[in-house]
């Protein structure tokens, strides 16, 4: 070849493999330094306690989320789906999204059936939910 393909081979070298990487090693050691450091640096950024619980990373501050249930945060982009911008108001983590939709809801509506209904007994069962309910006026059937 011309020599391009061993320069650009030399340029990705000293690089690594984009910006992401930079300095990666670096931080390996970090994570092995005594925690007492470590709480003593949150002391002093208040801002460093705050980890994406996605991508375990802290920087990009200006779209980390907080969770209003739990204290979690999360990057913007770092979300399925990410979020383009900060929402506005409350906002909740996945985790609590789906702790929330696994909590049983209030009876609404019919409850699942022991048994089985006729069409017409079905037609009574509800008739009489209505008016209970909703305190409507029920069907008069002609039979």
């Amino acid at each position: 070849g011309d020599g391009t393909a061993t320069k650009e081979l030399k340029r990705l070298q000293f690089l690594g493999a984009g910006p992401k990487m930079a300095g990666y090693h670096a931080r390996k050691e970090e994570k092995q330094k005594s925690k007492k450091g470590k709480k003593m640096a949150f002391e002093d950024d208040p801002l460093a306690k705050y980890v994406c619980h996605k991508c375990a990373r802290g920087d990009a501050e200006e779209f980390m989320l907080l969770c209003d249930g739990c204290d979690d945060s999360y990057h913007t982009f770092c979300l399925m789906p990410p979020l383009l911008e900060i929402p506005k108001g409350d906002w909740r983590c996945p985790k609590c999204v789906a702790e929330e939709v696994s909590k049983p809801t209030e009876a609404f509506g019919f409850e699942q059936a022991q048994r089985e209904y006729t069409l017409q007994q079905f037609g009574e069962m509800a008739d009489q939910f209505k008016s209970d309910y909703f305190n409507m006026p029920v069907h008069v059937s002609s039979v």
